[in-house]
């Protein structure tokens, strides 16, 4: 009984913070600017000056309202061949979901909740080990809450989030999580 009571508050807190995130202001420059900051205090260069080349364009990140990104190091990022100017915003969406969470709140999601990436019908897969650890379809979150401003969250990771395939998924209201 208390297990399911633990995974009722669980799958309650990730469907608040999916509904928090529809009403949340939309992302300042400021927001950004301190978020890269952050960034850069952490060595994640790269992921900065991914970032700085999509918010040169037509300002796709202002749409966003809350993000956590998952940054693969700049070594994990140079050897990514792959990375061209056109498909540089859907790597960045790939690597993020689209609201914000600590590594505390990720840890708390039930093993093998499935939350949609910022990237069409991509999901990722959250595994909680028995320790502190935490994998996003088996990229390892190596240097958690990296940032914390209030719409931006973003979280160091071991390599790049791999995708098995395409899903189709139901709207964010109807996410619930998936348990083993």
């Amino acid at each position: 009984m208390q297990f399911k009571a633990k995974l009722f508050e669980e799958r309650t807190i990730f469907a608040v913070k999916l509904l928090e995130s529809r009403h949340a202001d939309a992302i300042s420059q400021s927001d950004l600017q301190r978020a890269i900051a952050d960034m850069r205090d952490k060595s994640y260069h790269g992921f900065v000056i991914l970032l700085n080349i999509i918010n040169a364009v037509p300002k796709p990140l202002q749409r966003l309202k809350r993000v956590t990104f998952f940054m693969p190091g700049d070594r994990q990022l140079s050897a990514v061949s792959s990375l061209t100017r056109d498909s540089l915003q859907d790597f960045i969406l790939r690597h993020s979901i689209l609201s914000g969470f600590t590594l505390d709140e990720l840890r708390h999601l039930p093993n093998g909740t499935l939350i949609p990436s910022g990237s069409p019908r991509r999901m990722i897969s959250i595994t909680n080990s028995m320790g502190s650890e935490v994998l996003l379809n088996g990229a390892r979150i190596t240097t958690p809450d990296v940032c914390r401003g209030p719409n931006i969250r973003c979280h160091g990771i071991s390599s790049q989030i791999e995708y098995s395939d395409a899903v189709d998924y139901p709207r964010a209201s109807n996410i619930t999580a998936r348990t083993h």
